[in-house]
Parts: C-alpha cells; structure tokens; sequence
C-alpha cells in the first residue's frame, strides 16, 4: 500500500471516531450504561483525539521529506511563520471567550460566561462564529508553507475538508440547541472569514 494512502485511511479513521464520539447521541449512551465515565467524558476525549493526533502526526512526519516548493526560496517560510503567528492570535482570542480548562474536560462546563441562554456571541465571537476552526487553518496551512511536503500537502487538505464538515455537523447541533437564537446569530456573523469592524450582534 502506497504510504500517502495510508496517511489518507488514517486521517479518514480519525476524523470518522472524532466525529462520532463528539455527537450528542453518544454522550447519552455513555449516560445511560456508563454514567460512571460520564464526568470524565470530555478529558478522556481530549486525550484519546491528542494520542492519535500525535501518532499521524508522527507518521505524517516520516512518510516522506518530498518538497513540493524549492528549498532555496525562503518567501514560502515567511508566509508560513506568519500564518502560524495569526493564528496564535486567533487561538489567544477564542480562549478569551473559552475556557481551556472545559474545552479540554479539566474542569465541568458552565456557562457563565455565555449569552442568549447558553448562546456565547461576545468577543471574537462576534466577528465569526468558528474561531477555533479559523485558528486551526491558519495554523495547518502555515505549515505546509513552512515544510511544504507531499505528505503535509495531503495533511493539509484532508484537515480543511474535514473542518468544513465539522462545522456542519456543529451547526445544525447548536440550531437544534438555540433555535431561532442561533439562526439570527448565522444571519450576522460570517462561518470562517472574520467580519472587519465593530459588530452590533455584540
């Protein structure tokens, strides 16, 4: 089997046992035979998606050193380091309004800090309604700028394709949640693409 094949069937194995263990329907199974395990739910998920991030990762890394863009030309580096850097920002930003702690399950979520009724639309936010997803494009194609190889190029498109799927599959759960309240929040605040400017949704 060609090793950039492999790389594909890992990717697609892991976003397939991500998505599924992030539905809702999920979370009730383990709440009717495992309630035990319940509490401990999203920091289990958190380590058991950071594990096998870590492994095709390390795969992706020695699966081959092929450059798609020459070595010499040293624009491609900068545009990649400032890819990354932007998205250090957006990631500082979406943690302002997140709590690291509840995302990665250190901590029960609450919501405290939320709007509408469990709706957060404040900070950057209010400028688009996925930044976490945002932060995680800049970063992966800064980095296939920064090592621009066959194997990160194959990384790099299977990771967007599946964040556009992700975004689906969170949107219509946060529609059933919220309702109107987050299909008036759609209406005004782009998916990806931060709106410039001050934002009266705030």
């Amino acid at each position: 089997m060609s090793p950039y094949l492999l790389l594909v069937i890992l990717w697609v194995l892991y976003f397939l046992l991500h998505s599924l263990f992030a539905r809702p329907w999920m979370k009730e199974w383990f709440a009717r035979h495992l309630r035990w395990l319940l509490p401990h739910y999203r920091l289990l998920y958190s380590l058991g998606s950071g594990l096998g991030l870590v492994g095709i990762l390390f795969y992706n890394a020695v699966v081959s050193h092929e450059r798609l863009l020459p070595e010499e030309e040293g624009t491609y580096r900068y545009v990649g380091m400032m890819l990354a850097t932007f998205s250090v920002i957006v990631f500082r930003q979406s943690f302002r309004v997140y709590s690291f702690q509840e995302f990665v399950g250190l901590k029960p979520v609450t919501e405290h800090t939320a709007d509408q009724g469990g709706l957060k639309t404040h900070g950057i936010l209010a400028q688009v309604r996925h930044p976490l997803y945002l932060g995680i494009l800049l970063l992966i194609v800064g980095f296939w700028f920064y090592i621009p190889t066959i194997a990160n190029l194959i990384t790099a498109v299977v990771i967007i394709i599946y964040l556009f799927v992700g975004i689906r599959l969170e949107e219509r759960d946060l529609e059933q949640q919220f309702g109107e309240a987050y299909r008036e929040y759609r209406r005004k605040v782009p998916m990806i693409i931060p709106k410039l400017g001050k934002n009266r949704h705030q």
